[in-house]
């Protein structure tokens, strides 16, 4: 019987041990951040910040991320305001030990960490910057842009390799940040040639040679996506297609303006997506298009709905719908809230004599006002209403106004009515011209000649001003103090 305890016993172990020596794992120390964060793929691509654990400190104040993995994995991992690159590999252990600013790295493969950390590019490479386009603009030749692509990469191969031939990194690791590398820059050589179609002229033939060669020397379809994959697999589903009707003739500049215009653009670019024959790669890219455009346009736009139903359709299965799905419910409650009228509580200030805060402070004596400044675009601003509701029991109580000045541009009237209705911002409004502007950040802009914003003043009520520099409403106890 003893035996027979012990042999089962022993079989635990081991399929105990068996199970953890797959694991990849993460030991964070000497960090004072009360949690860490870790974004992790979805279905093979990191979809934002969608999968994210959130780590917390054990015993011996440490944060231990474990997990059983077959094949290789980028990660991304937040470590108060810092942010780190990770690659995680079966059968692999690294600590990361905070060092004030740095990082040090102990473990199988920590040097390859490091380098992959110290790799000069940006975070999460989705836009090709302006600095990147002003400089590839006179690459107008195969040659020039592989001569400066490959100086770059190859520079980074070489010190990758010197790691593998030291022993420093395994095998895996070597060939999994190669290919980080080697798409990063595919994705950098599609973007200097695509870019070149801004001009208004077609792509000549040596380039688009070589974009053809790109295309095949780095296909979509591969076991490990690395980092750069998202926008790489845009620019192959997406921007060449759109490239291709350019030149085509079936679509003109024109054509995309009114397709803008008409908030269609976003179902114009997923049918460009849906065009391709591999549904596992249309599915990843689409997810990735929509979620993206919800997520840094902030325009709210009805067509990303509607995508979104398109996508759903088509991929009634899909893992990614349910990161999407609460993003696309924030759109429609947008647009049903600005379908409403405008609260009674609105006011709008006849603007027409108003050119500058001065005389808009002459208009508004008998009474105490809180002034927010902000624009529609302003996302730190839009933050703050969602502390509207204290505020204003606040305001009431101190017998204060709410007097709200937007810095939009004319032409984002619309946008600026809207905004209004779906924070239900209560109370006076102005929506201020470029004069006014311009007067303001010279004489009442916390720093002068810019204005930056949120901004928040407070008027008594013989139209003195009494700070320009008020409290936010995040920050009620310290403004009522100030009141």
């Amino acid at each position: 019987m003893h035996r027979i305890f012990l042999t089962l016993f022993g079989l635990l172990i081991f399929i105990s041990c068996n199970t953890e020596d797959k694991n990849a794992v993460l030991v964070i120390k000497n960090s004072d951040q009360d949690f860490i964060e870790i974004t992790s793929p979805i279905n093979g691509i990191i979809l934002w910040n969608n999968k994210k654990d959130t780590i917390y400190k054990n015993q011996k104040k440490e944060f231990v991320f474990s997990k059983e993995i077959n094949t290789p994995e980028y990660i991304e991992i937040k470590i108060g305001d810092q942010h780190l690159k990770g690659l995680l590999l079966a059968k692999s252990k690294v600590d990361i030990i905070a060092q004030d600013s740095t990082f040090l790295y102990e473990g199988k493969n920590a040097l390859g960490f490091q380098l992959l950390n110290d790799l000069a590019r940006p975070f999460r490479p989705y836009d090709f910057t302006m600095k990147e386009y002003t400089e590839s603009v006179q690459d107008s030749t195969s040659r020039m842009i592989i001569d400066k692509v490959n100086l770059r990469r190859t520079d980074e191969l070489q010190k990758l390799k010197f790691l593998l031939e030291k022993g420093n990194i395994d095998n895996e690791f070597y060939e999994t940040c190669k290919t980080e590398i080697d798409y990063y820059y595919a994705l950098k050589t599609l973007q200097i040639i695509l870019a070149k179609q801004n001009n208004g002229n077609p792509i000549n033939k040596d380039l688009l040679s070589l974009l053809e060669v790109t295309l095949k020397d780095y296909p979509l379809n591969l076991n490990y996506k690395p980092s750069a994959w998202n926008s790489y697999a845009q620019q192959v589903l997406l921007h060449k297609p759109k490239y291709d009707k350019k030149a085509s003739g079936s679509i003109s500049k024109d054509s995309l303006t009114k397709i803008y215009q008409t908030d269609g653009i976003n179902k114009f670019n997923l049918e460009l997506i849906f065009d391709n024959n591999d549904p596992q790669i249309v599915e990843q890219v689409a997810a990735n298009y929509i979620y993206t455009e919800i997520i840094r346009s902030k325009k709210n736009e009805k067509s990303l709905i509607e995508v979104f139903e398109d996508f759903n359709e088509r991929f009634p299965k899909s893992v990614f719908s349910d990161y999407i799905k609460p993003e696309v419910n924030k759109i429609r409650n947008y647009q049903e809230k600005i379908a409403l009228d405008l609260p009674e509580n609105v006011k709008f200030i006849d603007d027409k004599n108003i050119t500058n805060f001065s005389e808009l402070i002459k208009t508004l004596k008998g009474q105490k006002y809180y002034i927010d400044v902000w624009a529609t675009w302003c996302g730190p601003c839009k933050r703050e209403f969602k502390y509207n509701y204290e505020l204003n029991a606040l305001l009431e109580k101190k017998g204060y106004q709410k007097l709200y000045l937007s810095i939009d541009k004319k032409e984002l009237k619309d946008t600026w009515i809207e905004n209004i209705k779906y924070y239900d911002l209560n109370g006076l409004h102005l929506l201020v011209s470029q004069e006014f502007r311009e007067d303001f950040a010279n004489n009442f802009a916390v720093k002068k000649g810019q204005n930056i914003i949120p901004q928040y003043l407070i008027l008594d009520e013989k139209g003195n001003l009494i700070t320009n520099d008020a409290p936010k409403p995040s920050n009620l106890l310290e403004l009522e103090k100030v009141l």
